[in-house]
């Protein structure tokens, strides 16, 4: 059973904790941090002359400003202005949903994180090839894919342009 999390009278998290956000509009996403969801969406809605589609909020968390500035960093070259970027509302969440969860292999109890953390960490230069050609890295169900200006490739599709490239001097 899921442990609730408390909030005050004011719809405030207790303890300080606070939530990752995505609002999506017609302009692109909005990803942000917030200790009080309804009273944020609210400020957001309110007085805006922008049509809002959906929002997502994150579990609550102790470490959602460091959570945002990976999104930010991540989603960096498809800024627009302020906390909007040009990216799909589907490829926020994902992106936020790997960095905000740990998942649990149920056979092994083994800690799986994203692909994006992974190569981060022990690929740093595969990850800066995928970059430089103007991709960034999100999970699904499905497995690991790629979505860029030009659209969606799947992680084995880019893995073997990129080995077909590297042996043919295209590199």
């Amino acid at each position: 059973m899921k442990e609730l999390i408390p909030m005050d009278t004011y719809g405030v998290f207790a303890d300080g904790l606070k939530s990752v956000y995505v609002v999506e509009s017609d302009h692109g996403c909005k990803i942000g941090v917030t200790q009080s969801p309804d009273k944020r969406i609210s400020q957001i809605l309110v007085g805006s002359p922008v049509k809002y589609r959906r929002t997502w909020f994150s579990e609550p968390c102790s470490n959602a400003f460091a959570i945002e500035s990976l999104a930010h960093k991540h989603f960096g070259s498809l800024k627009n202005h302020g906390e909007w970027f040009s990216t799909s509302f589907d490829s926020a969440v994902c992106f936020l949903e790997n960095q905000t969860a740990e998942k649990e292999s149920k056979d092994e109890g083994v800690h799986q994180f994203s692909t994006e953390w992974y190569l981060r960490i022990f690929y740093p230069e595969i990850l800066e090839f995928i970059s430089n050609a103007g991709f960034h890295v999100f999970d699904s169900e499905s497995g690991p894919y790629l979505e860029g200006d030009n659209g969606i490739m799947s992680f084995e599709l880019f893995n073997s342009i990129a080995f077909a490239n590297a042996h043919s001097g295209n590199a």
